[in-house]
């Protein structure tokens, strides 16, 4: 019995440890804004409402890359609709989220905030150490 249960532990951390990386050609959603641009792949059947989420984020600037293998959509109301993203990183989270008013409401804000501050949205600007917009694409 032990055995079976370590051979199924060390197969599922193997799998999460091999997830595949987003990019250009295989992701499911894109970000491109000023200084970054971020490629999102879901790892559920259902990718607009889904908490299996890895990101690989692109500074711009600089081409330095980084990817968060911890994510998940931002899902509202009884429809489940997306609202945005959220992936957890070592020191910071990310956040992408539709604009709920304002003057470019086509464009979505990206935000990057202090770990564990993405609860609070009253004290979100508080939190924000970056901060800009950008084009969303749903992919497939």
């Amino acid at each position: 019995m032990n055995m079976k249960l370590i051979i199924l532990l060390s197969t599922l951390f193997s799998l999460n440890a091999n997830a595949e990386i987003p990019n250009k050609n295989n992701s499911n959603f894109s970000y491109i804004g000023e200084k970054y641009t971020v490629y999102i792949l879901s790892h559920c059947e259902n990718p607009i409402d889904c908490r299996l989420l890895t990101a690989r984020f692109i500074n711009n600037d600089t081409k330095k890359t980084f990817d968060i293998k911890k994510g998940e959509t931002i899902n509202i109301g009884y429809g489940r609709n997306l609202r945005g993203f959220l992936f957890y990183g070592k020191n910071n989270d990310y956040m992408f989220n539709q604009p709920v008013k304002g003057d470019d409401l086509d464009k979505w804000d990206f935000r990057i905030v202090k770990k564990g501050h993405t609860d609070n949205m009253n004290n979100l600007d508080a939190n924000t150490i970056y901060k800009e917009k950008g084009d969303y694409f749903y992919i497939k």
